[in-house]
């Protein structure tokens, strides 16, 4: 039930995430990154998932929002 609790968790904070930077909250959405960040690296510390899944999701979350953060600037 611990696994099931810490996934549900983590993928939780990856839809909070994508709504914000779809809603272009870009400042809530790179607290909510750090946030993330931490449950991976916590859930790879106890095995939960492995280093290089974890690894993808934080990369692929930042560059989301670095993207977003190019086209409100860009747009403004």
């Amino acid at each position: 039930m611990l696994n099931r609790w810490k996934r549900a968790r983590i993928r939780t904070a990856d839809k909070k995430m994508r709504t914000m930077v779809s809603e272009g909250n870009i400042g809530a959405a790179e607290k909510e990154l750090e946030v993330f960040s931490s449950l991976l690296d916590k859930a790879v510390k106890t095995k939960l998932i492995k280093a290089g899944n974890a690894a993808r999701n934080k990369s692929r979350a930042a560059l989301r929002i670095n993207k977003a953060k190019q086209a409100a600037s860009s747009g403004s």
